[in-house]
């Protein structure tokens, strides 16, 4: 069956698969339903009477996945957030700036660990004079 979401200003259209229907389009017809959202303002509004956004998500052939940090404790996604950094950290050093350490490229810019490694592979493949 094909799933629809019709227009009905001012009342619910029924269509046969109708799993929605617009009931505004910003001007009017709410009838105490929200005419607009933030931060858009007035705008087209639908309601899936009866359905949550689950259901609704579903039928029209998409999830709504749980969050996942909600999976985590709040101490894992901490010690999440802070192994995310610390990574960070090595990849790009101190404050995304590369590494003093590792020399620098052409525009006189710190290398990161990358940047090191190319200029590593480049300088083995230039033939020595």
């Amino acid at each position: 069956m094909q799933r629809v979401i019709g227009a009905g200003y001012g009342r619910n259209s029924n269509l046969p698969g109708q799993i929605a229907h617009q009931y505004t389009d910003g001007r009017g017809f709410g009838g105490g339903l929200p005419e607009g959202c933030s931060p858009l303002g007035a705008c087209d509004m639908n309601a899936a009477n009866g359905m949550s956004p689950q259901d609704f998500a579903a039928v029209c052939g998409g999830g709504l996945e749980e969050e996942f940090m909600s999976a985590l404790t709040e101490i894992e996604q901490r010690e999440l957030l802070e192994k995310t950094r610390e990574i960070w950290i090595q990849l790009r050093g101190p404050e995304g700036k590369g590494w003093p350490q590792l020399g620098r490229d052409a525009h006189g810019a710190n290398r990161t660990p990358v940047d090191a490694l190319a200029a590593v592979e480049d300088a083995l493949e230039r033939p020595r004079k």
